[in-house]
């Protein structure tokens, strides 16, 4: 017997776990050290905007005024980073930007980066619903090696993005949020910008900076070769939609650590819409008023040697909202989108109010064909639940009663 601890407000301080003949997960085969932030190139460029209530007037809105000379910034800089830092203001408002390779992008403690409300920044048929969604372009795009997001931390501040999808869309009468609930409730797709979307990448680094308030998703990786994600903090409420947290889709070797994230849906996503997901380590996170760290529900390439330890998972954001579907861990699946999901380990989790700390779904969807989805070697090993907010508990269901 080994004794493990954590902390929620006090409440699980001890958890117990018996760890038995069985194989444990070992997560990403890289020897992940904290990250550093790479040589500035000059000149870095200082902010010449203050909002009021987080909003510009009309002529700097309809036009954003920072996206230009941050894209020149970004082309011109090699092998190094962009600094952005107060100058005789503290903010930069921005359309979309694109991150070349071996080209970081720092934000100074302090300074915010805002993200225009014009959906048409963002293409033609952003901020419109319908039966496909991938309209928008997101506001940080990278296609490219070595590239990164960071922020500089001093006296536990952090540089800040701000998707404001809490916002009013410019020329629409609702916010990104409320676009995005009445999509859903008309059966439709909403296309909203992501904050932060790595495509086609290898060893991208996100570090020390603030995702708040997103459109849609604040991160989405897809088939990337090496992920390090460290001291990010994402914060939107509990109630907004659709704004996952961390996602890494097709992703091979990836780390989160020391990270929170608080949010309206999934706090962290593992999935496989183009190509396997197999080494990856969350640890040392905090998760708030989201749906749970999930594997899925896109299966269909296969997810393997996962390791999620010493995590602790929260049913509220910080001004009381539940999440609104109150989930701990979980795999969740079905015949349209299965797979193979192997070697598994959760180790060390405390969970606080959370309806269902553990749950294993093969039927997540509804469908009749596709691929059987398999769940082999998933270990569970120190788990502690605390205020037990009653309603589903555990579920754990498998496809046949055989």
């Amino acid at each position: 017997m080994k004794l493990l601890t954590a902390a929620i407000g006090g409440v699980c301080l001890t958890l117990a776990a018996q760890a038995g003949a069985v194989t444990i997960a070992t997560g990403d085969t890289r020897a992940v050290v904290q990250p550093a932030i790479p040589a500035t190139c000059q000149p870095s460029l200082k902010a010449s905007q203050t909002p009021t209530g987080r909003q510009f007037d009309a002529a700097l809105e309809s036009a954003p005024p920072d996206t230009k000379a941050i894209q020149a910034a970004l082309n011109a800089c090699k092998n190094g980073s962009v600094l952005l830092t107060s100058g005789s203001g503290n903010a930069f408002l921005t359309g979309p930007l694109s991150i070349p390779a071996n080209v970081t992008l720092v934000i100074d403690q302090g300074v915010t980066l805002y993200g225009s409300r014009n959906p048409a920044d963002y293409g033609s048929g952003c901020g419109t619903a319908g039966s496909k969604s991938g309209a928008c372009l997101p506001l940080i795009s990278v296609k490219g090696n070595n590239a990164g997001v960071m922020g500089i931390r001093t006296g536990g501040r952090q540089g800040t993005i701000d998707g404001r999808g809490d916002q009013t869309m410019l020329g629409k009468s609702t916010t990104w949020w409320e676009f995005g609930e009445n999509a859903k409730k008309a059966n439709q797709v909403q296309n909203s910008p992501d904050l932060i979307k790595v495509q086609n990448s290898s060893e991208f680094t996100l570090y020390d900076v603030n995702l708040i308030n997103a459109a849609h998703f604040h991160f989405f990786s897809h088939i990337v070769n090496g992920l390090t994600i460290w001291g990010v903090r994402v914060r939107s409420p509990a109630t907004s939609p659709n704004t996952d947290g961390l996602d890494l889709d097709s992703v091979v070797n990836a780390t989160i650590h020391d990270s929170d994230v608080m949010g309206g849906d999934d706090c962290v996503a593992i999935k496989t819409i183009a190509s396997r997901s197999a080494n990856i380590t969350v640890r040392n996170s905090r998760c708030y008023g989201t749906h749970g760290i999930s594997i899925g529900s896109e299966v269909m390439s296969g997810v393997s040697n996962v390791l999620v330890d010493n995590n602790a998972l929260v049913s509220t954001d910080d001004l009381g909202n539940r999440s609104t579907d109150n989930s701990g861990l979980r795999i969740k699946t079905s015949l349209a989108k299965g797979g193979p999901v192997s070697l598994i380990t959760y180790r060390n989790t405390c969970l606080y109010g959370v309806s269902s700390p553990l749950v294993i779904n093969p039927f997540y969807a509804a469908a009749t064909s596709g691929t059987k989805p398999t769940f082999s070697q998933i270990v569970v090993d120190g788990l502690k639940t605390g205020n037990d907010a009653g309603g589903k508990g555990w579920i754990l269901k498998g496809m046949h009663a055989n």
